[in-house]
């Protein structure tokens, strides 16, 4: 694990994003170092590119943003020297995956890729994602692999996090302090 993962899940709208920057604001300040936040999302709409503008306008100017909707691995291992690090959102980065035509195999492997980087990474890193199981269950073939493969790689990137936060309502809780053994 690196000095600092954060790992922070939710539900759609309920402020994910706004707990990662509040947190990355707060090591900024505590820490003295540059926050680098890395974007998954692509402007494939007019929608999703004015969202996309809307995210960008609540960064602080200060922070460096990183457009990478593929290889967010290959970038971590090679910018492990960036103190401080948001990936926005691991849910998006798996669809894109996806969108890849990849497979339930290659997915596999990238979800690998991606766990491998993020253990070897040596500064805070907070990483977003969707909590997709609690839903229902998909109609299509590729939207239950996409919710399948999401939901083990939320859980393989728990498993690497100091800190898991459930994020309901814009409120954080730290599922650490309520873990149970089986």
């Amino acid at each position: 694990m690196g000095v600092s993962l954060t790992f922070v899940l939710g539900g759609a709208r309920s402020g994910k994003s706004d707990f990662a920057l509040a947190r990355a604001t707060r090591w900024e300040r505590d820490l003295h170092q540059t926050v680098t936040f890395v974007a998954t999302g692509e402007a494939r709409d007019t929608e999703m590119a004015q969202r996309i503008h809307s995210h960008q306008a609540q960064r602080p100017p200060g922070w460096v943003t990183v457009e990478e909707p593929l290889n967010v691995d290959e970038w971590l291992v090679g910018h492990s020297n960036r103190p401080i690090v948001i990936i926005d959102c691991l849910s998006l980065l798996v669809s894109n995956w996806l969108g890849q035509d990849v497979g339930e195999a290659a997915l596999r492997d990238r979800s690998q890729s991606w766990l491998q980087a993020v253990s070897q990474f040596p500064g805070h890193l907070l990483v977003v994602s969707n909590e997709v199981g609690q839903g229902l269950i998909p109609t299509t073939p590729l939207g239950r692999v996409y919710r399948d493969g999401l939901g083990w790689l939320n859980q393989k990137t728990a498993a690497l996090a100091k800190d898991v936060v459930w994020v309901v309502a814009g409120l954080g809780i730290n599922l650490r302090d309520f873990q149970v053994q089986p």
